[in-house]
């Protein structure tokens, strides 16, 4: 990326992280998401540092920024199962006389506790979370010089060595993997780039994309590292079509070439992508189109937001750093592609914290922050569309 690109870029990312702590002081809360009751209103936004992503031990801290007379604490498990920050069973309450600047709250969120530099509070109410509850909402009220403050922090509890299997398609990841998949949009952009009829589905998950292709008269076929996922596709689409492969070491288990490779959300996943993307390149023929979506690991908010960044909540992102606009460029390079179609958009960011929620919301409005992104690079969010040569 060109130097003074890179600069610019430095500078919005510092810029943003502070207009973000300070954006229009009355609270922005998502409706639909938590019960009218946790609402307060004529309340500001409260300043505070957290963990989004649970520090070792279960434990996630909170920084206060602000001089307090007293506060209370109140930490939910968000355990509706349609909707992952919609809070849930309350785990912890606790009153506290009053906060400084530079206090550091500690709450263990799988053994409900909390204290304040180090010194253990007295809590109100404690329940453990359920076994499956892997994300969390706290909720903090604070007095200050007369008037009154509010935040909602969320947070996630990390994974790690899990394998992929119903759980993640259905909880640990995604709430409901097969609402959240689009096949429309996916069949407009194989129309849209005239893609040839033999189709390989990279990460083809619970074949939710590999049957929309299929029953649109695609040639498709779908390779997934989860035999659970494969054992859900093939269901779908029926049998010898969806195959199971860790594309980290083993081959492609199909014979032939593929005229349409489909790569979305998957290449993130792989603890080597750049490997894999050379290996799927040999099953490739001149004219064959590559369509991949990824995740950009020099995205704004990556850069701003550090390890609470959300390429990091989904524990199978095993080489979600590698993958960037830069690395993606040079490898198809590398391997006969030509990009013909490119675009790098969007702010990720999830729950229920009302600085993200609006942070996300500029970007999706104020048409000049979503044309920064584009031409710095800086979307969350990588589409490509390539022909091999």
């Amino acid at each position: 990326m060109n130097p003074i690109v890179v600069r610019g870029a430095n500078r919005a990312a510092k810029l943003l992280a502070h207009i973000a702590t300070s954006i229009g002081d009355r609270e922005y809360v998502p409706t639909k998401k938590l019960k009218r009751s946790l609402y307060p209103s004529g309340s500001y936004i409260l300043p505070l540092r957290y963990d989004y992503r649970a520090r070792s031990e279960n434990i996630v801290t909170l920084t206060c920024i602000l001089d307090g007379d007293s506060a209370s604490v109140r930490v939910y498990a968000a355990d509706d199962p349609q909707q992952p920050w919609k809070a849930g069973r309350s785990i912890l309450s606790s009153e506290i006389n009053s906060l400084q600047r530079g206090d550091v709250l500690t709450i263990n969120l799988r053994q409900p506790s909390i204290a304040r530099n180090c010194e253990a509070l007295p809590v109100i109410s404690a329940s453990p979370p359920g076994p499956s509850d892997r994300r969390f909402i706290t909720e903090i009220r604070q007095l200050s010089r007369g008037k009154h403050f509010y935040r909602l922090c969320s947070h996630y509890l990390p994974l790690k060595d899990k394998p992929v299997g119903q759980d993640y398609y259905f909880g640990d990841d995604y709430v409901d993997y097969p609402t959240q998949t689009y096949p429309e949009q996916a069949l407009n952009l194989l129309r849209k780039f005239n893609c040839g009829n033999r189709l390989l589905d990279i990460g083809c998950a619970l074949g939710v994309y590999t049957k929309a292709f299929l029953d649109a008269g695609f040639d498709t076929y779908g390779v997934d590292i989860s035999p659970f996922a494969i054992d859900q596709a093939s269901r779908l689409i029926g049998p010898g079509r969806a195959k199971c492969a860790d594309l980290d070491t083993d081959e492609i288990p199909f014979s032939g070439s593929f005229e349409t490779i489909w790569m979305w959300d998957v290449l993130e996943h792989f603890r080597t992508p750049e490997t894999v993307l050379k290996k799927v390149s040999q099953y490739a023929i001149p004219g064959t189109k590559l369509i991949l979506h990824t995740s950009n690991s020099d995205s704004l908010t990556r850069r701003c937001l550090t390890r609470d960044w959300e390429g990091y909540s989904d524990y199978s992102h095993q080489g979600v750093d590698q993958v960037t606009c830069t690395s993606l460029h040079e490898w198809l390079d590398k391997t006969g592609w030509k990009i013909i179609d490119f675009e790098c958009s969007e702010i990720w960011t999830r729950g229920v914290d009302p600085v993200f929620l609006r942070l996300q919301e500029v970007f999706r409005c104020v048409p000049e922050l979503s044309i920064l992104l584009a031409e710095a690079e800086l979307g969350d969010f990588i589409t490509l569309v390539a022909r091999k040569q």
